[in-house]
């Protein structure tokens, strides 16, 4: 219910203030990316019961940092995909 209410809000607020679909577009993909980044902290925010962002945020780039480092991207290269089709035919008449 509540992400009708704020989808309902932000078009009533597009529509109402701006009349330009410039504008519009730039109102509606700063709030999608506050959404974003708000639905990607929430979790953090957990592991830190008072909220501070700055922590949140640095903990998700050190977690980043990682988990990047262990992994291996070589093996993604090596997977070798077949290059045709082939199809077997069971009991069939020619």
């Amino acid at each position: 219910m509540g992400e009708v209410v704020v989808s309902a809000i932000v078009i009533g607020i597009t529509l109402g203030v701006w009349h330009d679909e410039k504008q519009r577009s730039i109102f509606v993909g700063v709030v999608c990316m506050f959404l974003n980044i708000f639905m990607y902290l929430s979790p953090l925010t957990v592991m830190i019961p008072n909220g501070i962002g700055t922590l949140s945020g640095l903990f998700q780039l050190a977690l980043y940092a990682w988990y990047y480092r262990s992994t291996n991207w070589e093996d993604d290269d090596n997977i070798k995909k077949p290059s045709e089709i082939q199809f077997s035919v069971q009991n069939a008449r020619v």
